[in-house]
């Protein structure tokens, strides 16, 4: 398995995983491990899935993709270049929660499109992850109702990852938490 973030072109990307499999040849699945790289232009990805396809013969899987980033166009480029599973932060399904702690719109009908469109492929996709964040002590028990009927609306299938918020120094949700 090896992990890449993307701030390459997808010619330094093709090369770099082409010397890396070169060295290490027992490699079965590539994670792309970038928040941002479905927010790549449509043209990008297409460049990407094109030259990947034509050179390798190996699954990837997306992690960390942003609801506001979900694009058919992008999903079936690569799909159709070999991406197996994606993972979609979700976090709260609560508008204010989203605005006002994690500083992100909440994006539910890109959630959707993307459950619709994995549904769609799900033979050739694995179930997709979703990521949600529970002990959040900013969330009342009614906005984490919130989240569970956004997730009952969500076709499987479908893995979550339920994370603990934890709050780090130096970041602006750990000041919340100096603050009360």
């Amino acid at each position: 398995r090896v992990l890449f973030r993307s701030h390459h072109s997808p010619e330094f990307f093709i090369a770099k995983l082409r010397y890396i499999l070169s060295r290490y040849p027992h490699i079965y699945n590539i994670v792309i491990d970038d928040d941002a790289y479905m927010f790549l232009p449509v043209s990008l990805i297409r460049e990407f899935a094109a030259k990947y396809k034509r050179d390798f013969d190996i699954p990837f899987f997306i992690s960390g993709v942003i609801p506001a980033s979900v694009e058919s166009t992008k999903f079936e480029a690569l799909m159709g270049s070999g991406m197996i599973k994606l993972r979609i932060g979700i976090q709260s399904g609560n508008t204010r929660v989203m605005k006002e702690v994690f500083v992100r719109p909440l994006h539910d009908e890109k959630m959707f499109t993307a459950s619709e469109i994995a549904y769609r492929n799900r033979k050739q996709l694995a179930p997709v992850q979703y990521d949600l964040i529970v002990d959040n002590p900013w969330e009342t028990p009614e906005e984490l109702k919130d989240t569970l009927r956004l997730v009952h609306r969500l076709k499987p299938p479908y893995t979550f990852a339920i994370n603990s918020l934890t709050l780090l120094p130096g970041t602006t949700i750990y000041k919340m938490g100096e603050i009360g």
